[in-house]
């Protein structure tokens, strides 16, 4: 050291491990005093083992540091990452790989740092990294889960919440003949005209329900009819055919054939009749048939909405008046 210089001293790094990646920054040029210069806001934004500095002046003969190593700082929540792939698995089987990179605020990967996964939803299965951050800054664990959904996956590293997170969809697998249901209510019914729902739930194999499947229904036996679903599964899974009205009139369906009166005539032994709600004008008549075993009867009603007399006639039929009836289509 020559204690008479007070020139310009010029910092620059002597050896670099980064390759030309590093950026030595700070007051890079200091006058010295007495022949010391102090350089004491300098720093190095890449990480690395050996690195040295050379500083130079003229006429003095440059002098280089001894090595040091630059080591990540403290993990930057906000720089750090998380990411899925693939971000859609299925439920049945699939797996998708969740790798966490952790930064220091310069960007610097932070190795050797712990990392724990969470996600939300039931039906994880999280693994967690086996091994700390390594040279890149990154650990990896996997998420599989038999529940269908969306899955927010975040991470932990060194404790630290990471601000980044991840989705993986998880999707319903193949339909399960197992896990799938069909349900008839009612269970029994009769001849004349009662229909059955039949319900039909598409679920995978884990239990999942099956959106947007197409049902087709068969039955065994003979004369039925099965009106086939008219749209896919809902989200539910299920599908419903058939069924009463909601008002409590059987529902109107188109499986059912409709016989007129003929000439104000019941065509006479039917076995099956339909209500339904006929205006008759000039000297129009409806007829009505007996009641059936439950007792019940279509009311008959004139055109001021009053119950109208009625007149047995020899076919068994009763004859209403002009207005507007109630009648029994004979089917």
């Amino acid at each position: 050291m020559d204690t008479a210089y007070n020139g310009d001293i010029t910092i620059a790094f002597g050896t670099d491990p980064s390759g030309g990646a590093a950026t030595l920054s700070g007051t890079l040029t200091r006058t010295a005093v007495n022949g010391v210069a102090t350089f004491d806001d300098l720093s190095v934004d890449v990480t690395g083992t050996g690195y040295t500095l050379r500083a130079t002046s003229e006429p003095l003969a440059a002098s280089v540091s001894n090595a040091f190593d630059v080591a990540a700082s403290s993990v930057d929540p906000d720089l750090s990452l998380v990411v899925a792939n693939p971000t859609s698995i299925s439920s049945v089987d699939g797996v998708a790989t969740v790798t966490v990179t952790a930064f220091d605020g310069l960007g610097n990967p932070v190795t050797g740092a712990t990392v724990e996964l969470s996600a939300t939803g039931s039906g994880n299965t999280l693994t967690q990294p086996s091994a700390p951050t390594d040279v890149n800054g990154e650990a990896t664990g996997t998420l599989s889960s038999t529940v269908a959904g969306t899955k927010t996956v975040s991470a932990t590293v060194n404790g630290v919440g990471i601000t980044r997170t991840a989705s993986v969809t998880v999707t319903v697998g193949p339909v399960s003949a197992a896990q799938s249901t069909v349900s008839a209510n009612p269970t029994s019914i009769s001849t004349d005209g009662e229909t059955s729902t039949i319900t039909v739930t598409a679920r995978d194999a884990n239990g999942n329900p099956i959106q947007g499947a197409t049902v087709v229904l068969a039955a065994t036996g003979t004369g039925n009819t099965l009106t086939q679903p008219a749209a896919p599964t809902d989200a539910s899974g299920d599908h419903r055919r058939g069924g009463d009205h909601p008002d409590g009139d059987r529902h109107r369906d188109d499986r059912w054939s409709e016989r007129q009166p003929v000439d104000g005539q019941c065509e006479p032994h039917v076995d099956q009749c339909r209500r339904r709600l006929e205006h008759h004008h000039g000297d129009g008549q409806g007829c009505q048939r007996e009641p059936d075993s439950r007792g019940d009867r279509d009311a008959l009603s004139d055109g001021d909405g009053e119950h109208a007399d009625a007149a047995v006639g020899a076919d068994g039929c009763e004859r209403a008046g002009n207005g507007d009836v109630e009648l029994d289509g004979c089917g």
